[in-house]
């Protein structure tokens, strides 16, 4: 299946963070646009705009796992650069030099930078494999279901270790519907509209 179950099982503070940060996000670029149309006109802004647009997209689709939806990646990495050309094009008028700070800031508090943050802090702390996993933090589902996958596709995976696997996957499945059938049958369904015919067994 594609994409991890991070969105299917994250924290209620998490939601609330990103809520948070998106909030405030949309503050600074409406500012920006706002400022930027002043500063140096809407021509120029809407290419700079274009111009990092591009540039995110770009970039989204090179950070995303190989196995990942790059379209999507494609997409949010398109709309971070064009925020980011928001504050670049209007910010410099009101707080001059302070405008990279609050680039800076804005990246580095964004929430899929923290999420990568976190799972190279992690390194390699993904748990084994389990048996129940009702047991299992929220994280630690996520990572079990991503690291299980790696060992789906083992060159040196025997039959029997491929068959455990699955079945592993099967209840990890059965326990991300128990603890929010909501979020994992949306999940579901963007799955099946971007990869028609995919099983259920992939990541």
């Amino acid at each position: 299946m594609k994409g991890t179950p991070e969105r299917v099982i994250e924290s209620r503070a998490m939601r609330r963070y990103r809520a948070g940060w998106n909030g405030v996000g949309m503050v600074l670029v409406t500012v920006g646009i706002a400022a930027g149309s002043v500063a140096i006109g809407w021509v120029p802004l809407a290419g700079i705009t274009a111009c990092l647009a591009v540039l995110g997209a770009a970039f989204g689709v090179a950070w995303v796992e190989p196995d990942g939806d790059r379209r999507a990646a494609a997409t949010a990495g398109a709309r971070y650069g064009a925020a980011a050309a928001a504050i670049l094009a209007g910010f410099p008028a009101l707080i001059d030099g302070w405008t990279a700070l609050v680039l800076i800031v804005t990246t580095l508090t964004a929430p899929p930078i923290l999420e990568q943050l976190q799972r190279s802090l992690r390194g390699g702390s993904a748990p084994g494999a389990v048996v129940d996993p009702t047991r299992l933090s929220e994280r630690d589902l996520a990572e079990r279901w991503r690291s299980s996958y790696d060992e789906m596709h083992r060159a040196d995976a025997s039959p029997q270790e491929l068959l455990d696997v699955i079945a592993e996957r099967g209840r990890l499945l059965d326990e991300l519907e128990r603890r929010d059938p909501g979020r994992f049958r949306a999940w579901l369904a963007e799955t099946a509209e971007t990869e028609p015919g995919s099983g259920a067994q992939g990541r």
